[in-house]
């Protein structure tokens, strides 16, 4: 296994821990993780060099793109109105 597919693994694995805290009412950990998971998704089908930049798969770079933009939504506005109380 290369380093590359292990953090995949690792980010899928955040993913998934995302879906979890939403599940224990933990909302604003879980898009957290999803912010830091998308971006490396997203990292993963894009490549710059020497001719620029090359998208491997547009979909899942878009798909990933609409994720995180929902993520840093939620975490701005949860976090804006002071509505996250600690538990």
């Amino acid at each position: 296994m290369q380093s590359g597919e292990f953090m995949l693994i690792v980010f899928t694995v955040m993913a998934i821990i995302g879906a979890i805290c939403v599940a224990r009412d933990k909302a604003l950990m879980a898009n957290c993780l999803w912010a830091v998971s998308n971006l490396a998704f997203i990292a993963n089908d894009v490549t710059i060099n020497q001719h620029g930049i090359i998208i491997d798969q547009y979909e899942m770079v878009l798909l990933f793109g609409v994720y995180e933009v929902i993520a840093l939504y939620g975490i701005w506005n949860m976090t804006r109105n002071r509505e996250v109380t600690a538990r």
